[in-house]
């Protein structure tokens, strides 16, 4: 037996295909915000572990507007 994932079957329609190509992107895209939020969050408890309170506020600045982004987006 093969272990692992199937290989995908390449769509017939036009459309299936168009879509495909359509979710390469959106998952690109989707993945690179799911990082930079992930990266703000590890920033904002790191600068309140060090216990550097200035840097806490500006870095819990910085990441509230990539969370609203990223909850715009439904991510």
């Amino acid at each position: 037996m093969a272990a692992g994932k199937p290989k995908k079957k390449n769509p017939r329609l036009a459309s299936g295909r168009k879509r495909a190509r359509q979710n390469v992107a959106l998952n690109a895209a989707n993945t690179s915000l799911r990082s930079k939020y992930r990266t703000s969050v590890k920033n904002v408890e790191k600068a309140v572990l060090a216990g550097d309170v200035e840097k806490a506020k500006s870095a819990f600045a910085l990441m509230q507007s990539v969370v609203d982004s990223v909850a715009d987006k439904g991510i």
